[in-house]
C-alpha cells in the first residue's frame, strides 16, 4: 500500500482533509482555492492574472488546491502561455501538474485507440462521453483537462458484447452498477494510487461502460437523458477510428447535469469545461439556449442542471442565459437554492462534516426525503456486498458518534477564518 493509499484509507474513515494533506492546513488550502477561483474568473473574462503566495510553505498547499479543483494542468498551461503569472516555485509546481496531464493524455489516447479498434472489429461504434471528448475539442490541449476514465455509451443490444471486448483486451470487471446499468473495467483490482497532490500520469484508470445517460441520485430517484436518440449523436474522428459523440444541445445539458451530480463536491474544472463548451458552440451557432431549455424540460432535468449552471454563471458572468437559469432555479428544491451560493467558494472534499440539509438537496417532497434518508441509513443495491455495506454502516455510525453529522449546510468548522 502506497503512502497515498494509506492517507485515502484514513480520510475515508474520518472525512478530515488533514489526513490526506497533513503538510498544509484547511485554512491554507481554502485560501489557495479561492485565489484559483479569482484568477480563473479573470482569465475567463479575457484578462491576465497573477497568483500570489505569502510564503514558501504555501506552495504545497497551492498544489493541493489546484489538484482538488482539477485545475492544476490548465493553470500550468496558462502560465506557460503567459496568461497567468506566478512565483518560480509555484510555476514549477503547476508545470509539474501540466507535465503529468500531458503524459496522462498521451496514455489515455493510446488506451482509447485500443478500445475503439477492438469494438469496431465487433461492429460496435461507441459514443464517447465527457472529458475524453471535450478535452480534445474544447480545451487548449488534451493534457490541460485531467481525465481519470474513458466513458463510453453503447446500446442495450451491444452492452454484453462490449464487455466481452474489454475482457479480451485484458481488462476485468471492477464494479457493476444497476439502475442505470454501468460497468467499470480496469487492468487490475485496487491499483495503487501514486499521489494525492496532483493528477498523476500513472493514476488508476478504467473504462466506464454506460447503458444510458441516467444516474441514480439515491434510492428511488433516477434521472438523466436515458438512451439518446441517434439524432442527438454525431460522428467524430477520435484519431483511432470513428465514434459518435453527443451533439448540441445534449452535450451542454449532459455536462451541466453531470457536473452537478456530485454536489456539493463539484469540481471547478467541470464548470470551466461547461463554460468553454457553451461559449464555443453558442458562438459558432451549433447551440441555442432555447434548445437547451427545451431539452432540460422535456427530460425533467431542469433541477438537476441548476447547480452547475448557477455556479458557472457566478464564475463567468454572462455565460448563462438568465431565463434558462430562472427556469432551472424554479424547478430546484428550496434546499438546493439555499445551498448553491453557500458552497461557491469551497473546494471538493473540503467539508469535514456531513450535513443532513446538504444530503437532502435533491429530494423533492416527503416521499423522496424518506427514501433519501433510508438510503443513507441502510444502502442497498446489487453492487453493494454485505461486507461493503457493513463497512459503510460502520463509518456512518462513527460519523454520528463523533458529531460530524450536522444540520446546517456549511458548518462553522468548515468555513475557514
Amino acid at each position: 500500500m502506497t503512502v497515498a493509499d494509506q492517507r485515502i484509507a484514513r480520510w475515508k474513515s474520518t472525512l478530515d482533509p488533514k489526513h490526506l494533506w497533513p503538510e498544509s492546513s484547511n485554512d491554507e488550502r481554502l485560501a489557495c482555492y479561492r485565489e484559483i477561483l479569482e484568477v480563473t474568473r479573470l482569465i475567463l473574462q479575457g484578462e491576465k492574472a497573477a497568483l500570489t503566495v505569502r510564503n514558501a510553505g504555501m506552495v504545497r498547499a497551492f498544489g493541493v488546491a489546484a489538484f482538488m479543483s482539477g485545475m492544476g494542468p490548465l493553470l500550468g498551461w496558462w502560465i506557460e502561455r503567459q496568461q497567468l503569472a506566478a512565483s518560480d516555485p509555484l510555476a514549477a509546481t503547476l508545470a509539474e501538474h501540466l507535465a503529468h496531464g500531458r503524459k496522462r493524455a498521451d496514455q489515455m489516447t493510446g488506451r482509447l485507440a485500443r478500445v475503439v479498434r477492438a469494438l469496431a472489429e465487433r461492429g460496435i461504434v461507441p459514443t464517447v462521453l465527457k472529458g475524453t471528448y471535450t478535452a480534445r475539442r474544447y480545451f487548449p490541449e488534451p493534457g490541460s483537462r485531467p481525465v481519470a476514465d474513458i466513458d463510453l455509451l453503447v446500446s442495450d443490444a451491444e452492452f454484453q458484447a462490449a464487455g466481452e471486448v474489454l475482457r479480451s483486451l485484458g481488462l476485468q470487471s471492477l464494479a457493476t452498477h444497476a439502475l442505470p446499468q454501468r460497468e467499470e473495467w480496469g487492468p487490475t483490482q485496487d491499483p495503487p494510487v501514486h499521489s494525492v497532490d496532483l493528477a498523476h500520469a500513472d493514476s488508476p484508470w478504467a473504462v466506464d461502460l454506460h447503458r444510458s445517460l441516467d444516474r441514480t441520485y439515491f434510492r428511488g430517484l433516477v434521472a438523466g437523458f436515458g438512451t439518446p436518440d441517434p439524432a442527438w449523436l454525431e460522428r467524430w474522428d477520435s484519431g483511432a477510428g470513428w465514434v459518435t459523440v453527443p451533439t448540441q444541445p445534449l452535450l451542454a445539458a449532459h455536462l451541466a447535469v453531470h457536473a452537478a451530480a456530485d454536489f456539493p463536491n463539484m469540481s471547478l474544472i467541470r464548470l470551466v469545461e461547461l463554460i468553454l463548451v457553451l461559449r464555443a458552440d453558442l458562438t459558432s451557432g451549433r447551440l441555442a439556449w432555447a434548445a437547451v431549455s427545451r431539452l432540460l424540460k422535456e427530460t425533467g432535468n431542469l433541477r438537476f442542471a441548476y447547480p452547475a449552471l448557477a455556479l458557472a454563471g457566478s464564475l463567468a458572468p454572462g455565460a448563462i442565459d438568465p431565463s434558462v437559469l430562472e427556469e432551472c432555479a424554479a424547478d430546484a428544491t428550496p434546499r438546493m437554492r439555499r445551498a448553491v451560493p453557500r458552497v461557491r467558494d469551497f473546494p471538493p472534499q473540503h467539508f469535514t462534516h456531513r450535513s443532513l440539509e446538504m444530503r437532502l438537496v435533491w429530494a423533492n417532497g416527503p416521499r423522496q426525503i424518506v427514501l433519501n434518508l433510508l438510503d443513507w441509513i441502510y444502502p442497498v443495491g446489487p453492487q453493494i456486498s454485505t461486507r461493503a455495506r457493513l463497512r459503510i454502516l460502520r463509518r456512518r455510525f462513527g460519523l454520528l458518534l463523533s458529531g460530524r453529522v450536522v444540520l446546517r449546510s456549511i458548518p462553522k468548522h468548515d468555513r475557514g477564518r
